[in-house]
Order: structure tokens, then sequence, then C-alpha cells
């Protein structure tokens, strides 16, 4: 950045030059004013940091879930233990996204509940105790994604026309920001979901992002329909 700023305070020390031999004012002339003006702003600068910076984040988001599928692909083809595996999953997708809030919910076998089994994050013992529900027809997004079977992100939890819909027992307990839920299905029957919220590395741009937890989540169908 400082050798930038050197080369153009060089070139605006030419054009002033310029000026001075065709008899042009550069302290009236609107190009020069300009010019310098830019020279002494960092306005730009700082988008220019900001958005590197941004990349940055996003490039290390996308190597850690890069590096978590091949570790769970390596897992699927050894004597794995499932609960080891489905826990490098939701580490996975925790520490990829910056989340505060990463958890697999299974269906209970006994009951038919939907319930948080692996978590992690803040205070996560406390969550997975609250983060449980039964499947049925109501219309809270955790049912509409189940019955649905179709993925959803809430960018903007406050300002979104489904907050309504999400129930008291998840928004008293996480205040998301932001939500992520996919559905987890074998055979075309949900088993269970997985659960993200308040990620500071998930927008509606995250399109990678989004494939690598979508593998994620199909490495752990297959994991859990081999272990059937």
């Amino acid at each position: 950045l400082e050798k930038i700023l050197q080369m153009l305070k060089v070139l605006f020390q030419i054009l002033v030059n310029y000026c001075e031999i065709v008899g042009i004012n550069h302290n009236k002339n609107t190009f020069c004013k300009n010019f310098i003006s830019f020279v002494n702003s960092d306005y730009e600068f700082e988008n220019e940091e900001n958005a590197t910076a941004t990349n940055n984040e996003a490039e290390h988001a996308e190597t850690i879930l890069t590096k978590g599928i091949a570790e769970v692909s390596s897992m699927l083809f050894k004597d794995y233990s499932l609960s080891a595996l489905l826990k490098s999953i939701v580490n996975t997708i925790k520490d990829g996204t910056d989340c505060e809030h990463a958890l697999l919910f299974l269906k209970d076998k006994v009951n038919g509940e939907m319930r948080a089994q692996i978590g992690a994050g803040n205070d996560i013992d406390t969550v997975m105790k609250r983060f449980h529900f039964h499947q049925n027809e109501s219309n809270d997004i955790f049912n509409l994604v189940l019955n649905k079977k179709k993925d959803l992100f809430i960018p903007e939890v406050v300002n979104s026309p489904l907050l309504n819909q999400i129930p008291d027992w998840c928004k008293k307990v996480t205040l998301p920001k932001n939500l992520l839920l996919y559905p987890l299905s074998i055979n075309d029957a949900c088993i269970g979901l997985i659960y993200v919220d308040n990620a500071k590395q998930l927008s509606s741009k995250s399109k990678q992002i989004f494939t690598h937890i979508d593998t994620l989540r199909n490495q752990a169908a297959m994991a859990i329909k081999q272990k059937q």
C-alpha cells in the first residue's frame, strides 16, 4: 500500500510539472484537484484491504471444510466409530462456518423425538438439553425443513418473514442472528437435521461453503446408513 501511494505521489508531481510547462494552474484544474484528493484519501484502499481480509477468511473457511471432508472420507473406509465420525463432521462445520453453535439432531428410536445428539459451541451442554422437538405437521421452521426435505438458510433472523416460525426454545436459548437447517435423510426418510446459528462465514453468497456443508451432510447420512 505504501509503495502504491508513493508511486501515485510521484505521478502527481510529474503531472504538476507538465501543467507548469503548458501553463495550467493545477490548483484550479478539476482533474488535478480530483487526482490529489484521491492520492490523499485512503477510502478506496481500506475497502480493498477489507475485501482482501474477507476473501482470506472465506478461503480459510473453505480450507477447514475441505480438510474435514477429506478426514471424514478417510474414516468412512475404515472401521470407524459412528459417534466419532459424526462428531468430526459437527466440529468441521463449527470451525468452517465460525458459528456459535453447530448441532446434529437425530430421531430418537424410542419416542420418535428429534433431539440434539452431537454439538459444538458455546455452553453446548445447556443448549443440547433444550434442543429437542416432536416431528409433526406444524409450520415451525424445524418441521417445515423435515417435512419438505428442503434446506433453509435465514441470513437475518430479525428481518425474516419466518421469524415467528422459529420456536421459542430456539430463539431464547441461542438468540440466532442467522440460521441454517439441513435435513438429513436416508432412503427418502428424514432421520435428523444439521443446525447452525450465528455463523460469521455464512451469507447468501457463500455458495461454496453451502456445497461443503451439503457434502458433510451426505457423509453423515452415508455413515449412519452403513452402521444400520
